[in-house]
């Protein structure tokens, strides 16, 4: 049997399963229980973006069945990288134009990952314009990992020249703390993503002398997803005037801010706290919490929350900043969450850096099958990032 005897739409359900990543579309990149941390979605699309490009290789057939897999994702890495994209999706936009036959590659694009990681990919400026006025139509996801994508004034760039073109995005995720604008940029970008329901790149501060439009309060009624950094920046719009806010991501967060968070009480269901500062934050206050996140920096996580106890929640997820954490701190951060007198609901214990769960593994694979064997008989998975069992990574 030829392949195109068979429905193209099957065709495209086999290639999407064999080449598939775990949450790589679900907008709620904020939670590692849905989406897959960034590092870890670099690493699975560097292992399947060779098949997906090999598809469309094997005959004209195939080419038109695996080009939209292709293009689901856009991980760019540099500067360069993001330019020659923009080149081929302009030229391919021109040939639309012109011609019916020609699909338009940029309403493929799904998810954009920009990559933030090593010295020298992001210019401080950025003399030559991003060709075209096409724009990611479908897009679902715009996201990425590190701290700065060049300087103030490459990031300024970024936002006239690319962001503005994905404006149908629902989610905005990565830790770029000028990327979204400062002052009232934010608000101009909020208002110009009518989609968006997950904002996890930092709402960085301005004077609180700066009036806040009516408009803006409309706008960000539909946000389910939020980054705070430092501080509420909003100071006349409490947090208790988002209706569907329920994930909260706070970074750098400081004690004297809490009781804005504090406010959001039985609305929050997912906590993500970033900070290695002495926060004893009380779990009991989001008494429908069900997942929590902790990212380490230089101090355990018993720095980070008090230790009481919470009925309902159900996921805890785990990220340390070091290569290989320590095993006392990895300890301390995660199989105290398997104490059933305070955690009793408690299903899943998850390690999310995949690089972290190997070293750590193959450093302490001892400890790891006694902690394992220690969850399961209390009925929790002690996980590594991709959903499977930590001591599954044993050899």
């Amino acid at each position: 049997m030829v392949a195109s005897q068979l429905p193209l739409e099957l065709w495209m359900e086999i290639i999407e399963n064999a080449t598939h990543i775990l949450g790589e579309l679900d907008y709620r990149t904020y939670d590692p229980f849905h989406s897959p941390s960034a590092r870890n979605l670099e690493q699975a699309v560097a292992q399947v973006l060779p098949t997906r490009y090999s598809l469309t290789l094997v005959s004209h057939f195939f080419h038109k069945v695996a080009l939209p897999i292709l293009y689901q994702t856009l991980s760019i890495t540099d500067c360069n990288r993001l330019w020659s994209i923009m080149q081929c999706l302009d030229a391919n936009a021109a040939r639309s134009r012109v011609s019916h036959n020609v699909q338009q590659h940029a309403l493929l694009v799904k998810r954009i990952h920009l990559a933030a990681y090593g010295v020298g990919r992001w210019p401080k400026s950025f003399a030559k314009p991003l060709p075209g006025t096409f724009e990611f139509s479908n897009l679902i996801i715009v996201g990425g990992n590190g701290n700065r994508l060049g300087s103030e004034e490459f990031e300024e760039f970024l936002r006239n020249n690319f962001l503005k073109r994905c404006s149908a995005a629902r989610s905005i995720d990565g830790t770029y703390y000028g990327l979204v604008g400062r002052d009232i940029h934010c608000l101009h970008f909020v208002q110009s993503h009518k989609n968006l329901k997950s904002l996890c790149s930092p709402l960085w501060a301005w004077e609180t002398s700066t009036p806040i439009p009516d408009s803006f309060k409309d706008s960000i009624s539909r946000i389910e997803a939020l980054a705070i950094a430092n501080f509420w920046p909003f100071a006349t719009v409490p947090l208790t005037a988002l209706p569907s806010l329920c994930a909260l991501r706070l970074i750098v967060f400081n004690t004297s801010n809490l009781r804005y968070v504090e406010a959001l009480g039985e609305k929050v269901t997912f906590l993500d706290v970033t900070s290695s500062l002495s926060l004893q934050i009380n779990l009991d206050i989001f008494p429908n919490l069900r997942t929590f996140m902790n990212r380490v920096g230089s101090e355990p996580r018993s720095r980070c929350i008090a230790r009481s106890p919470h009925t309902g929640l159900v996921r805890v997820a785990f990220s340390d900043q070091s290569a290989i954490p320590p095993r006392r701190r990895f300890k301390k951060g995660m199989m105290e969450f398997t104490d059933r007198s305070l955690f009793p609901q408690l299903k899943q214990i998850r390690l999310i850096d995949m690089r972290v769960c190997r070293r750590f593994v193959h450093q302490n694979p001892d400890h790891v099958k006694r902690w394992g064997s220690k969850g399961l008989d209390k009925g929790i998975r002690l996980e590594s990032g991709d959903g499977r069992l930590l001591s599954d990574l044993i050899p």
